[in-house]
């Protein structure tokens, strides 16, 4: 995973140095560091691939619960939230994407003992993600708001919101049950903080992908401001999300 980088990462390449931060980023580091270790003590070949937020059809987590909690908000009549435009930086990469390069790299013979970052061609600013959720839940994003620069301050309060938002998880997660029988959804997603999910889209988290595309390898869905479209249909069409226009009637 890219998070064993750390937060805040900007255009970071596979050699630059490692600095998890939290439980989830500590595991995968020290799951790569003793993949690689055993497969050195054995003389096997290895490749590392560290995947950045992964999305498209079928998916559970990350961006996922974002758009179950706005469609929830929506829903509930909440249809207007302030975010500034711009923001810090985020970079994506479709499942599609992953699988494939999974397979590209297990056979090219170039990316034995090698680390390669997955991540698409275009990060997003967090404004511009959130106004394609926005969009895709019936939510009508806004401005004027509080500029990205004050998200600097979350940190402080993370211990005290950590308690909070567990809470709050599971009295969304009711809500969701509840609208879920309502508009005959069935209930895969769940609206969700996740409060190191949230430091993802506070912080800048954009990585070099030039080593994949060495090796001859082209992205099915270079640009997430497309293939997050896309996820979302797939999204409504299996009944995981209501529709936007279920969500302007009420």
């Amino acid at each position: 995973s890219t998070s064993v980088y750390g937060r805040n990462a900007f255009d970071v390449n596979e050699d630059a140095p490692k600095n998890p931060t939290h439980d989830y980023d500590q595991s995968k580091w020290a799951g790569e560091e003793a993949a690689v270790l055993a497969c050195t003590e054995h003389n096997l070949p290895f490749t590392v691939l560290r995947p950045t937020l992964i999305y498209g059809p079928g998916g559970r987590y990350g961006i996922a619960n974002a758009l179950a909690l706005l469609a929830l908000r929506a829903q509930s009549g909440l249809s207007k939230l302030p975010i500034a435009h711009g923001g810090p930086c985020g970079h994506h990469i479709h499942v599609e994407d992953v699988a494939r390069a999974a397979v590209t790299l297990s056979t090219d013979d170039r990316a034995k003992d090698s680390i390669f970052n997955l991540a698409d061609d275009a990060p997003l600013p967090a404004g511009e993600l959130i106004r394609i959720f926005g969009e895709a839940t019936g939510v009508r994003i806004t401005t004027p708001a509080l500029p990205w620069w004050l998200t600097r301050c979350f940190g402080i309060f993370k211990p005290l919101l950590r308690r909070f938002f567990v809470k709050e998880n599971s009295k969304l997660s009711h809500l969701w049950s509840k609208l879920a029988q309502r508009k005959n959804m069935v209930t895969e997603l769940q609206p969700r903080i996740d409060i190191d999910w949230v430091d993802f889209m506070f912080l800048h988290h954009s990585y070099d992908n030039g080593r994949l595309k060495e090796l001859g390898f082209e992205f099915r869905h270079p640009d997430a401001r497309v293939g997050l479209r896309e996820t979302v249909t797939w999204y409504k069409q299996n009944r995981w999300l209501p529709t936007v226009e279920a969500a302007e009637a009420k």
